[in-house]
C-alpha cells in the first residue's frame, strides 16, 4: 500500500508535480518505509501492483523520482525499489522524469538537482581583510580510502602543524580521531557539519576532501559539491579541492569562480588519481611556505572572487522549491570511456 508523507513540501514539490521517492510504502508484512530511499522490496508484484495503482490516482501529476541528497549511480548503489522504477521507465511501462547530482548521460530521463549549494547562505561571511593563524582548514569527518590516502601523507610530511585540523570526527575509537569543534561530531551532533567555523576566518585556505575521488562505475567522475564546499562559499575562503578530476571546472559550469590567479589549478585536469594526489600535495606545500603575512595580502586580492562566489551560491539558495532542492540547467558532466572506468577502478 502507498500512502501520501504527513510533509506534502516533500511530494509535491511544485505545481502539479509528484516526487515518488518521498511516497510511503506499506509492504505485506506491515512494515512501513517512510519514503523510497530506505529499506528494500520483499515482495516486487507487490511493490509494483501498489505503484501502480498510486499512480492512477494521481493521474494529473507529473512524474518525478528524485535522490536529493547523494550523487552515485542509481543503477548501481539506489535500493531495489528506486531500481525498478528506472527499469519500469526503461521499458516504457512508467513515464518518470529522475534526478539527482549524479552523472546525467544516461539511457532514462534524467534532470540535474542541486541540493547542497545555497543551504547556508543566511549565515555569508562579511568579506573583509583578515589575520590568519593557520595556512589551511583541513576537516574530515567521516574515515574514507581517498581521505586516507591523503591524510597519511599529510601527517607524515608534518604538514597538519599548519593546519585546524580533524580525522575520523564521528569516531572517538579511531586512534586519529580528532575534531576542530572539540566535540565527536556523531550522530547525536551531525547538524554541527554545517557550522561555519571561527576558523574558516583564521586560516587562508580550505583543503575540501569531498564526497567523491576517484572516477569508477560508482562515481562516474562527477562533480558533486556538498556542504564541504559549499561552506567555503558562505566563509569566503578560497579552497583546494580534493575530488574528481575536472571539479574545478564543474564548479566553473555552475558559475562559480576558483583562484588559478593565485594558487596553481592543474590538477583539476589529472585523471590519474596518484599523479593529482601529488600534484595538490605539491600545491599545499607551496602554500605552507608562503608567510601568512603575503597570504593575507593574497586573500585581500581575492575578495571581488570571493564576493562573486557568495553571490552565486546564495542565488542557488533562492531558486530551491517547497523540497530544498533545484532543477540545475545548461550542465554538462565529463564523458568518461568504459575502459577509462575500469582503468581508475583498478587504482582504487
Amino acid at each position: 500500500m502507498i500512502t501520501l508523507p504527513k510533509e506534502h513540501n516533500e511530494i509535491f514539490f511544485d505545481v502539479g508535480c509528484l516526487d515518488l521517492s518521498a511516497i510511503c510504502y506499506t509492504d505485506p508484512k506491515g512494515n512501513l518505509w517512510n519514503s523510497l530511499m530506505g529499506g528494500d522490496v520483499i515482495d516486487e508484484k507487490h511493490y509494483i501492483d501498489s505503484v501502480m495503482d498510486f499512480i492512477k490516482k494521481h493521474s494529473d501529476k507529473r512524474l518525478y523520482c528524485i535522490d536529493k541528497y547523494e550523487a552515485h549511480n542509481q543503477e548501481i548503489n539506489n535500493n531495489k525499489k528506486f531500481r525498478i522504477l528506472i527499469e519500469l521507465t526503461k521499458e516504457g511501462k512508467l513515464d518518470i522524469m529522475f534526478g539527482g547530482a549524479a552523472y546525467s548521460k544516461v539511457d532514462y530521463p534524467f534532470k540535474k538537482i542541486n541540493y547542497w549549494l545555497g543551504n547556508n547562505s543566511r549565515r555569508n561571511l562579511p568579506l573583509e581583510s583578515r589575520k590568519f593563524e593557520k595556512h589551511f582548514l583541513y576537516m574530515n569527518r567521516f574515515k574514507k580510502l581517498h581521505r586516507w590516502e591523503l591524510f597519511q601523507r599529510m601527517y607524515w610530511q608534518g604538514t597538519l602543524d599548519d593546519c585546524y585540523w580533524s580525522w575520523s570526527a564521528d569516531n572517538i575509537n579511531d586512534p586519529f580521531h580528532k575534531s576542530v569543534e572539540g566535540i565527536p561530531i556523531d550522530d547525536d551532533n551531525s547538524y554541527r557539519e554545517n557550522d561555519i567555523l571561527k576558523q574558516f576566518k583564521t586560516s587562508f585556505c580550505s583543503i575540501v576532501t569531498e564526497t567523491f575521488y576517484h572516477v569508477d562505475n560508482h562515481t562516474k567522475g562527477v562533480c558533486f559539491p556538498t556542504e564541504k564546499t559549499e561552506k567555503c562559499f558562505v566563509a569566503g575562503q578560497p579552497f583546494i579541492m580534493y575530488s574528481t578530476p575536472y571539479y574545478l571546472e564543474g564548479l566553473k559550469q555552475l558559475g562559480f569562480k576558483t583562484f588559478s590567479g593565485w594558487i596553481d589549478e592543474s590538477y583539476d585536469k589529472e585523471e590519474n588519481p596518484e599523479k593529482r594526489r601529488e600534484m595538490i600535495l605539491t600545491v599545499i606545500n607551496k602554500l605552507k611556505n608562503q608567510p601568512l603575512d603575503k597570504l593575507e595580502k593574497w586573500y585581500k586580492e581575492m575578495i571581488p572572487t570571493l564576493e562573486h562566489n557568495q553571490k552565486v551560491n546564495t542565488d542557488f539558495g533562492k531558486r530551491k522549491n517547497k523540497a530544498g532542492w533545484s532543477f540545475v540547467h545548461g550542465y554538462s558532466d565529463i564523458e568518461y570511456g568504459k575502459n577509462d572506468l575500469l582503468k581508475y577502478k583498478r587504482a582504487l
